[in-house]
């Protein structure tokens, strides 16, 4: 058995996929359930740079799948609420989280906080630059 936080994370959201595939009506959890914290990729190439000085702790964002991305058929866009494509979520870490999107769990996106190179605690991914969105994505309940 795998114990690592990846193999961990693997099997939760396994276990989360065979429960959508076995049943007609799914089984959220009544509580959020943390799914990703990551910073965005490729924000440079769209509106991350413009739109750091504007974004807030508690912003709600929008995860929108590019199943027919030429680069990577697993790729999510991250957007603010006015439209503006900030990037991406890494493909590193976008796999799992685009197989629950595509097997119907809503899911939310928000502003937790700002990278902070001193305390990388728990994100990874990404070539993370100083002052980015740290960006939570969750289960509803």
């Amino acid at each position: 058995m795998n114990f690592s936080r990846r193999g961990v994370f693997r099997g939760l959201v396994a276990a989360a996929i065979a429960t959508v595939a076995g049943s007609s009506a799914k089984a959220l959890p009544a509580s959020k359930t943390v799914v990703l914290e990551f910073a965005i990729a490729g924000g440079r190439f769209h509106g991350l740079d413009a739109a750091l000085g504007t974004l807030a702790i508690g912003e709600t964002l929008d995860l929108r799948r590019e199943p027919r991305n030429e680069f990577d058929r697993f790729a999510i866009a991250v957007y603010r609420a006015d439209g503006t494509k900030l990037g991406y979520v890494p493909r590193r870490a976008n796999q799992t989280l685009a197989r629950l999107m595509d097997a119907g769990w809503p899911t939310e996106a928000a502003i937790v906080g700002f990278v902070d190179r001193s305390r990388v605690d728990g994100i990874a991914f990404t070539a993370m630059r100083e002052g980015e969105p740290r960006i939570r994505v969750t289960l509803p309940g």
